[in-house]
């Protein structure tokens, strides 16, 4: 009778796990989906203020309705960036880029920045957030 419970006990172990690989494969073929979405969207695109953009800015990456890859706000004095920040971003877990991005841009005054290595998807979804609000 113990042999019989220690073995329900085992297969519920067994089904738990391959129940969290398939929610971790799955996981990683949406992000991955949407990652070589916006790396298509923003392409060679380089971000870039002209003297003529001036005032607030918002941009949001959505894949698909309702799905906010990220959200950037910022604003232009004569094509000077003044304020920069990242409201939102769907990121690798375990990855915190969004101060390290923000403080690039701040510092060197530009919208492009180089994509973090490690979350170059993440990366990307600001690139095209940007893009965006200069549309």
């Amino acid at each position: 009778m113990k042999k019989n419970k220690a073995y329900k006990g085992i297969k519920w172990i067994i089904i738990l796990l391959l129940v969290l690989l398939i929610v971790a494969a799955a996981w990683y073929l949406y992000f991955n989906n949407i990652g070589n979405k916006a790396v298509a969207y923003t392409g060679d695109y380089k971000a870039k203020l002209k003297s003529s953009h001036y005032g607030a800015y918002r941009g949001v990456y959505e894949v698909w309705p309702g799905t906010e890859a990220a959200i950037v706000s910022f604003s232009a004095d004569s094509g000077k960036l003044v304020q920069f920040n990242i409201d939102k971003l769907m990121q690798t877990p375990g990855y915190k880029i969004e101060q390290e991005i923000e403080e690039k841009v701040r510092t060197s005054g530009e919208l492009e920045f180089d994509a973090i290595s490690g979350a170059t998807y993440s990366s990307y979804f600001i690139k095209a957030a940007i893009r965006k609000a200069l549309e």
